[in-house]
């Protein structure tokens, strides 16, 4: 997958490594340090955030080797790194959607890496003319948080619709669910986050019979446009 340059410095820059979607990168840490690569991970958020905002630039000498994982576009979480100054970056990006190009265009051009994963294959697939290469690394759970041995008969919930709304399909469940007195749960609004941290997130999925989740791409296609993902 990835040669082992020498020591690959790892910076993460999401406020929690708990994070489900987070699996792939750790996994991905784990393989480059087996095969040879000395794994760092030397910044945090506050940091990056103040060598950022200063305008310095973060310390890195030439046999290093950067990870940037970027969920989103997230300009303002960019090292400042003189181009071509570093050789070994590689980032790993989430959100890559038809709607927000521009600014994914803007990072490339600033940062150009030496290779960018991203987690949607229509992403990867859109972006593969880049001169630096693209390659689709798939999203993962670490399946050994979760426990699976509630039997489904001892489960609480009924159905969970996990995330986003798709409103045909909530409306209509919605009434034949109530009427046989099963336990339906699915975010209400907006704002409020049935799951708020990931211990409640294990909890949930380990008490619920049946999950739905529907790709951004039918339920919001003026962001996602036809990239079909599902974030875990």
């Amino acid at each position: 997958m990835l040669s082992a340059p020498p020591l690959p410095d790892f910076i993460n820059p999401h406020p929690t490594e708990t994070h489900p979607s987070y699996q792939t990168v750790k996994a991905m840490m784990r393989a480059w340090q087996r095969a040879g690569g000395s794994v760092i991970e030397s910044r945090r958020p506050s940091r990056i955030s103040r060598k950022i905002f200063r305008r310095q630039p973060l310390a890195y000498t030439k046999s290093e080797a950067v990870v940037l994982p970027l969920m989103g576009p997230l300009k303002h979480w960019i090292p400042v790194l003189t181009p071509n100054q570093h050789r070994e970056l590689y980032l790993f990006c989430w959100d890559v959607w038809p709607s927000n190009v521009s600014n994914w265009q803007e990072i490339f051009d600033h940062l150009r890496p030496r290779k960018v994963f991203m987690t949607a294959s229509d992403a990867a697939r859109a972006w593969k003319n880049q001169i630096f290469p693209v390659e689709w690394m798939a999203e993962a759970t670490d399946v050994s948080m979760f426990d699976p041995s509630t039997p489904l008969i001892e489960r609480r919930i009924d159905v969970l619709e996990l995330g986003r709304k798709w409103n045909w399909l909530h409306d209509s469940i919605t009434d034949p669910l109530d009427k046989r007195g099963a336990h339906h749960l699915y975010q209400p609004d907006d704002t409020t986050i049935i799951f708020p941290t990931t211990e409640r997130f294990i909890q949930g999925m380990e008490d619920s019979k049946c999950v739905v989740c529907v790709p951004g791409s039918i339920t919001h296609p003026e962001r996602y446009g036809r990239y079909v993902a599902l974030t875990q």
